[in-house]
């Protein structure tokens, strides 16, 4: 009898310690007849799970014909009288057989380890081992991965808590990745397209550049696919000349007294795209926000961040010294706020406030981590007002995507940017890049430096006292 936390620590590297700290494999320690044995490669047959990539397989089996054979046991469970099928092991499985077919035929038995377990289990095993005993997972494999797991684990665990962040986490744990990576593999396996998973499947797209082609529209990522636009680079230069192109000539004839409903280019120079999407739906007779004073829902995040962001006493250019949180007492602006004791917060303004405690309440039992996440989302109108582009509080995830936004400014990607490094204590925007140099640029974004050379340094200083209270008093 084996307990199958020793089988995923010889199989899989993971120590004891390591099966301890996930709730699933913790569940599964149990007593599994196993023996050794010797079977023929032809007893064995592939598993009906199996979607990793068998590459290098000759490579693999001059190895085991210099070694005198397969040194790493395969992992096996009884299929019928007559045959076995494979848990982890499939690449050597396959090159055993080249080497038989070289004339080698005492090569065809293979040492294998029999297990006993049901299907969800024998899938999760070759998920498992194939995670972590194998560096060379395409993106395609591992969005698999997570596909998979996203499913098998709540039916094994038998756990319906085992959903949305603290599933995520359990996935993360499984296969050693980062939360926000299994994050977006969630998302780009939600939403690219059959042809976009197709490129994907074939490795002419990354991880990043699948996720990027998954935030567009069905017809976008069409578009691109066709057109074999890999790269994020690319996929974002065609979308952006194809928005100039599509602009109507200003010839064209226009309602009398309003704008035409089309791109315009920014005036203020800030934007990313040089296209205004605010002044082309605006009906006051202005080219700008900025020669505008009235305040609307369509005015421009740029000029938003001018008349409203910046606090009133803090709009000097030089950079701030982070310094702690003033401890005044304050009434709170919201009802029913019993479950949020804590005084002494410093806020922008009555709205931020507001907004925060509006937000803390759509959590649960919301810890330091959810506190430090709704005071930096809700800093500044421009975030306030994209409250939901910016996290899901349902699903209660990152929602990355929202720094590609035309509305955003350079503050309001400083404090999402903030909320989302103090929220997953990781860089989620990072696999946006599909290039070393862009990754390390984005890496930078969440420096101190960067972060704090602004005017609502003090307010980022008081989302960290939130997210680690215990340090900061």
């Amino acid at each position: 009898m084996a307990n199958l936390n020793a089988i995923l620590k010889n199989k899989m590297g993971l120590s004891a310690e390591q099966a301890k700290k996930s709730k699933v494999l913790a569940s599964l320690s149990g007593s599994y007849r196993q023996n050794m044995k010797s079977i023929h490669y032809t007893q064995l047959v592939s598993n009906i799970n199996q979607f990793y990539s068998e590459k290098e397989l000759e490579n693999l089996a001059d190895v085991i014909q210099i070694l005198g054979g397969v040194a790493q046991n395969l992992l096996v469970r009884k299929k019928d009288a007559e045959q076995y099928e494979i848990l982890a092991g499939h690449r050597r499985w396959r090159a055993s057989q080249i080497v038989v077919q070289r004339g080698f035929p005492e090569y065809a038995y293979l040492p294998c380890l029999v297990i006993e377990c049901n299907d969800d289990v024998a899938e999760l095993l070759l998920i498992l081992t194939n995670s972590s005993a194998r560096n060379d997972l395409n993106g395609y494999e591992q969005m698999m991965q997570v596909v998979r797991l996203k499913e098998l684990l709540p039916k094994i665990n038998k756990d319906e808590t085992l959903k949305g962040r603290i599933l995520r986490k359990e996935i993360a744990l499984s296969t050693k990745r980062s939360e926000s990576t299994v994050q977006n593999l969630m998302f780009t396996a939600k939403h690219l397209s059959e042809d976009g998973m197709q490129a994907f499947r074939e490795e002419k797209l990354t991880p990043a550049a699948a996720l990027y082609l998954a935030k567009q529209s069905k017809e976008d990522q069409k578009d691109l696919v066709q057109k074999e636009f890999f790269t994020v680079a690319a996929m974002e230069g065609y979308l952006a000349s194809k928005s100039v192109t599509q602009e109507i000539p200003s010839k064209q004839p226009t309602k009398e007294g309003k704008r035409n409903p089309n791109l315009k280019p920014c005036k203020t120079g800030l934007s990313k795209s040089g296209a205004c999407g605010s002044a082309a739906y605006c009906e006051a007779p202005y080219s700008c926000c900025k020669e505008c004073k009235k305040e609307c829902s369509l005015r421009c995040g740029w000029i938003r961040e001018e008349i409203d962001d910046i606090p009133e006493k803090h709009q000097g250019p030089e950079p701030y010294v982070a310094v702690p949180a003033e401890k005044t007492e304050s009434k709170r602006q919201v009802e029913n706020l019993s479950d949020f004791p804590e005084e002494g917060i410093r806020f922008t303004s009555s709205e931020h406030k507001k907004a925060y405690y509006d937000s803390l309440q759509k959590f649960s039992a919301p810890d330091s981590a959810d506190k430090a996440l709704c005071y930096c989302i809700n800093l500044m109108q421009s975030t306030r007002s994209h409250v939901t582009e910016i996290f899901d509080f349902e699903q209660k995830c990152l929602k990355t995507e929202c720094l590609k936004a035309g509305w955003q400014t350079s503050s309001s990607e400083k404090a999402i940017r903030m909320a989302f490094n103090l929220f997953s204590g990781e860089i989620p925007t990072v696999d946006y890049e599909d290039k070393v140099d862009n990754q390390l640029k984005e890496c930078q974004n969440y420096t101190v430096n960067e972060l704090f050379y602004s005017s609502f340094a003090p307010y980022f200083w008081q989302a960290v006292q939130l997210r680690y209270p215990e340090y900061t008093k």
